[in-house]
């Protein structure tokens, strides 16, 4: 192992998981993630994806599906919470592959691809502090889904754009923000890099 990769594997070791992993040793934590950072993409991309078809229908009031939007609280609702920490667990996941993978290497590494790695990774542990342009559309969004799940927003059917305008805001933002991660990491390997490999 070189400075390169001692300084890469310190860079990865600053990524602040979402999850508490109370008393898990690394191979338990490796085997939680491999099961649950897939789960938890794939729950925020199918419920994103939906609140994305509800809203726009609801927004351009299409016959198929703006009846439903009244009845939409509840699974906005999750949508948001769900948001709010993907891609975490799969950043993750590809982060502590990319260390098992490299740990043994003698790669030469540019100054620079460690030095994008610390900004990625930058964003992740700070996109909810980063902006009061995210953070407010998120807890309005959120009073507004909890009030009409219990039908007291007569204003609901405003929320539409709003709504639409952050799941793609959220879904475009977490793709482009993997494909960085991946990127950087299948340069730092000289590998082709597969994230559920």
């Amino acid at each position: 192992m070189n400075d390169q990769i001692e300084e890469r594997i310190k860079i990865i070791k600053g990524f602040k998981s979402y999850t508490y992993w109370k008393e898990k040793s690394p191979e338990e934590i490796s085997n939680l993630l491999r099961v649950f950072a897939p789960i938890d993409y794939g729950f925020t991309l199918v419920f994103l994806l939906f609140v994305i078809v509800l809203s726009a229908s609801a927004l351009f009031e299409l016959e198929f599906l703006s009846s439903k939007w009244e009845k939409s609280g509840l699974i906005v609702l999750m949508t948001i919470s769900f948001s709010l920490r993907s891609p975490l667990t799969l950043a993750e996941l590809m982060l502590k592959k990319h260390v098992q993978k490299i740990r043994t290497k003698n790669l030469a590494i540019k100054a620079s691809l460690n030095s994008d790695l610390k900004s990625i990774i930058s964003n992740f542990n700070n996109r909810r502090r980063k902006s009061v342009f995210f953070i407010i559309p998120v807890v309005l969004i959120m009073l507004a889904s909890f009030a009409q799940v219990f039908e007291m927003n007569p204003y609901w059917s405003y929320f539409s754009s709003i709504i639409l305008a952050y799941c793609v805001f959220v879904f475009v933002w977490i793709h482009y923000q993997l494909l960085k991660l991946h990127s950087n990491l299948k340069s730092g390997r000289g590998l082709i890099f597969g994230i559920w490999n």
